[in-house]
């Protein structure tokens, strides 16, 4: 089961850990994450469309590390949910970096992403709901449309992720990547503590009226978008897709395997 926003995690002693590598400690308490699913219309014709009231039922939400469920919470009949996590994930199902999913040359991508301690050990933790009407991987998109009337428009997508860090570390850059005409540009800003970060990818497309693109991807620490919706992936512009869509697609992929 993969997410969007966003993009494995737990063992060794992360202090010990964490002072060979210069970073703070991990809080020592348990994470706790909460929210509400929300029914999610990735055909929607019009901005209001895309969400609306949970009809799923009740089941459970787990707390997933690849094939490690962390944890476990219920999920109500009307889409509220909570599942408390571990405090620290042992470093034996962290992982390194990988640098090798930030060579997009074949993408005519050019600029570079710094990372600050690329000794860090890091995972995504993916959300999975269970025992419901809608079943899968979940994630927190919160999406705003707008439309004119000469068939152009521009669409802003948050899509959230939680990151764990055995280590603070530091990952900043921007990188500029242009196919068939269209230009996508992503830029880096994010501060990672040791132990949980909630990280947000902005995705802000926009389409002229002849349907040429642009389009950017920021990625920075934040607060979690609000609504969680199942199988996330699906969520697409309306009938703003073109070739830009498909390029940053290219992109949110790498993001996410960089912390796999």
């Amino acid at each position: 089961m993969k997410l969007n926003p966003v993009v494995a995690a737990i063992l060794t002693p992360p202090l010990l850990l964490v002072a060979c590598n210069g970073g703070n400690a991990p809080s020592t308490a348990p994470y706790t994450v909460s929210g509400t699913l929300y029914n999610f219309n990735a055909s929607a014709s019009t901005p209001s469309q895309v969400y609306s009231a949970w009809s799923g039922g009740s089941g459970s939400m787990e707390a997933l590390n690849g094939s490690i469920n962390l944890a476990t919470g219920s999920v109500a009949s009307n889409g509220n949910f909570a599942v408390t996590l571990p405090a620290t994930i042992a470093d034996t199902n962290l992982n390194a970096f990988n640098e090798a999913s930030l060579d997009l040359s074949y993408e005519n991508c050019t600029g570079a992403l710094n990372i600050s301690n690329k000794a860090a050990l890091t995972t995504a933790i993916e959300f999975g709901v269970k025992g419901t009407n809608n079943n899968g991987l979940a994630g927190a998109v919160d999406l705003s449309v707008t439309k004119n009337s000469s068939g152009g428009g521009q669409v802003v997508t948050t899509g959230s992720a939680l990151v764990y860090s055995d280590a603070a570390t530091n990952l900043s850059g921007k990188q500029t990547c242009i196919s068939n005409g269209t230009s996508v540009i992503s830029n880096f800003d994010i501060k990672l503590k040791a132990g949980y970060n909630v990280l947000n990818l902005v995705v802000t497309i926009n389409v002229d009226a002849a349907g040429k693109g642009s389009g950017s991807l920021n990625y920075a620490n934040g607060t979690r978008a609000s609504h969680w919706i199942v199988n996330p992936g699906l969520a697409t512009p309306l009938s703003l897709n073109n070739n830009v869509q498909t390029l940053t697609n290219t992109l949110k992929q790498q993001a996410k395997t960089l912390f796999h």
